[in-house]
């Protein structure tokens, strides 16, 4: 079986397991942060340490704390001319061009805005189907064009590939 197989397989594992801030137990608890860590690590990916961090941060940050953390395992899928479509790959891709022009591969990561930076994270299980483990709520398979309708940036997404597929 290859590294994205694997991957997906075990980020299917997680569905059901409720949304618990900052837990890493399979059935018991977990968040975005942290499905991401143990899901990457049970599949042969680096282990990756968390530090604390405040179930509102997002709503109090000017920067981008946890876009900088995930760079550090991953790289950031571009469109080559960006600046011929004219857009800001800083606000995201609109969702209509992964479609057409980069398809997201099995294992990448959908990185979503939600409050005043990027925070929320979810995993491509096959396009466009996503993990997203959601607040108030458990891991299930959704669909990427139902993520994000309340957010700043509804409808677009940033792509990250895990540096361990490189």
């Amino acid at each position: 079986m290859d590294l994205r197989a694997l991957v997906v397989e075990e980020a299917r594992s997680w569905v059901g397991t409720p949304f618990v801030h900052e837990q890493r137990v399979k059935g018991v608890g977990i968040d975005c942060a942290t499905i991401l860590a143990e899901v990457y690590e049970r599949s042969g990916g680096p282990h990756i340490v968390l530090p604390h961090y405040d179930i509102q941060w997002n709503q109090h940050v000017d920067g981008e704390p946890y876009l900088e953390a995930l760079m550090l395992h991953c790289v950031e899928v571009l469109f080559k001319d960006v600046h011929h479509a004219q857009i800001d790959p800083r606000k995201g891709y609109p969702l209509a061009w992964w479609d057409r022009i980069s398809t997201p591969l099995p294992g990448d990561v959908g990185l979503w805005k939600f409050g005043r930076c990027w925070a929320h994270c979810t995993i491509v299980i096959e396009w466009p189907l996503v993990l997203n483990p959601m607040m108030h709520g458990k891991v299930e398979l959704e669909y990427a064009q139902t993520i994000g309708s309340c957010s700043t940036y509804a409808g677009r997404m940033r792509l990250l590939r895990p540096r361990m597929f490189l």
